[in-house]
C-alpha cells in the first residue's frame, strides 16, 4: 500500500491566486502570458519539482513510448514546441506539440476562444495557426540539446499527402512519435477529407514507408450511426498500416456568435461522456492492437480511472490544465493510485480495459 502524499502546494496558490487574475483577461490573452511566463528559464522547474508523482505502478508503454505516467498533455498548449523545456516538469507522462503545419499560417481572427466557467469548458476556432514546421523543428532541436524527461510526440496537420510527408520529415529528428491530425473542424473547406478509408490508406503508405517513429493517428470525433462504421473502418486502416496509437476527442462543434468565425469546438467537461463511449467504442472494435489516448473530460483521478478501465492507455488533458492549473497531472496521478489501491489493481497496464468499477472510496 503506498503511503499518503499531500498534494502539491502550487494546487491551491493558482486556484486561490493565480487563476482569477488569468481570468480577468480574455482566453487567448491569458494564454500567451502564460507561454511568456513559461519561457522564464527555472521558474516552474524550481516550484514544481517537488510535487511530481513517482510510481512505477504507473508506467505504461504508448504504442511504444514508454512513460512514467498515463497522463499527458494534448496538442494546442504548445503548438509551436517553445515550451518543452519547462511542461516537461510538470508531471506528465508525455507532451503532444503541435498542431505543426508545413508553412506559417495565422490561423482564424481573434476572438477564437473563450471560457465557458460554469461549466470548466473552452470553445475555440483557432483554425491551425502555426509557426511552421522549420521553426517548430528548430525549437525541438533547441529543447533537445539537454536529455528532456519524457517522450515528445508531434501532432502535424496538412492539406495534402507531400505536405504531411514533408511536415513529419522535418519533425522526426526531434519527436518520439508522430501523431498524423486529420480533421480540424474549424480549418478552411479546401482541405480534404483524409477519413475516407481509401484516402486514409494511401496517406498512412506514404507516411509508414518514409518513418521509423511509432505513428499515431488523431481522428474525427463521428456523431452520426453512418460516421461511426466509417471511423471504424478507418480503424481497420490504420491497424493494417502498423499504427501503434489512436487519439478520439470527445470535443464538439457548437455555432458561437462571440467567437470570430460562427462557432467552435466544445472541449473540457462537456465533452466527458462523448469521450468515454469513444473509447469504449474502439476498445471493442480494436480489441487491443491499438493504444488510445482518451481526450476530453479528464479532471481527476475518478474520469482517469474510469476512461483507462474503458480501454484507454493514457489521457490527454488541456482544458482542465486551464481551470486546475500546473499541479494538474500530478494530482490525477496520485488520485489515480490511490484508486488502484482501493481496487486492488496492480498497475496501470492491469487497469486497462479491465471494466473496473471507479471504488466509492479511496
Amino acid at each position: 500500500m503506498r503511503a499518503p502524499q499531500k498534494a502539491p502546494v502550487e494546487s491551491g496558490i493558482y486556484r486561490r491566486l493565480l487563476r482569477p487574475l488569468l481570468f480577468r483577461l480574455s482566453a487567448e490573452r491569458a494564454h500567451d502570458l502564460t507561454k511568456i511566463a513559461l519561457r522564464l528559464p527555472g521558474v516552474w522547474r524550481t516550484v514544481l519539482r517537488r510535487g511530481e508523482a513517482d510510481d512505477s505502478r504507473l508506467a505504461a508503454d504508448l504504442g511504444g513510448l514508454q512513460i512514467s505516467n498515463p497522463i499527458g498533455l494534448s496538442a494546442g498548449l504548445d503548438k509551436d514546441g517553445e515550451l518543452v523545456a519547462a511542461l516537461q516538469h510538470f508531471g506528465f507522462g508525455y507532451l503532444v506539440v503541435g498542431s505543426v503545419c508545413r508553412y506559417p499560417r495565422a490561423g482564424n481572427p481573434r476572438p477564437r476562444v473563450r471560457r465557458i466557467v460554469p461549466k470548466q469548458a473552452l470553445v475555440n476556432c483557432f483554425g491551425l495557426p502555426s509557426k511552421g514546421a522549420e521553426r517548430v523543428a528548430g525549437n525541438l532541436a533547441q529543447a533537445r540539446r539537454r536529455p528532456l524527461r519524457v517522450p515528445i510526440i508531434g501532432n502535424v496537420c496538412a492539406f495534402d499527402v507531400r505536405e504531411f510527408v514533408e511536415t513529419a520529415a522535418m519533425l522526426s529528428p526531434y519527436v518520439d512519435a508522430i501523431e498524423v491530425a486529420l480533421v480540424c473542424p474549424n480549418s478552411p473547406s479546401r482541405r480534404p477529407d483524409f477519413t475516407t478509408p481509401e484516402d486514409l490508406e494511401l496517406l498512412l503508405s506514404e507516411l509508414s514507408q518514409e518513418f521509423h517513429k511509432p505513428l499515431f493517428l488523431k481522428l474525427d470525433p463521428y456523431e452520426t450511426p453512418a460516421g461511426r462504421s466509417r471511423t471504424l473502418e478507418c480503424l481497420d486502416v490504420a491497424i493494417a498500416a502498423g499504427v501503434r496509437a489512436v487519439t478520439m476527442s470527445g470535443s464538439f462543434s457548437r455555432p458561437d456568435s462571440r467567437l470570430s468565425i460562427g462557432r467552435g469546438s466544445v472541449s473540457g467537461d462537456p465533452a466527458w461522456h462523448r469521450n468515454l463511449d469513444f473509447v469504449s467504442a474502439v476498445h471493442q472494435h480494436t480489441r487491443g492492437r491499438l493504444d488510445i489516448k482518451s481526450v476530453g473530460g479528464v479532471t481527476d483521478g475518478r474520469r482517469a480511472f474510469q476512461a483507462i478501465a474503458a480501454g484507454a492507455t493514457t489521457c490527454d488533458v488541456l482544458t482542465a490544465f486551464v481551470y486546475h492549473g500546473p499541479a494538474l497531472a500530478t494530482r490525477i496521478s496520485r488520485q489515480l493510485l490511490d484508486l488502484m489501491d482501493s481496487a486492488g489493481v496492480s498497475d496501470i497496464t492491469a487497469l486497462r480495459g479491465s471494466g473496473h468499477a471507479v471504488p466509492l472510496q479511496a
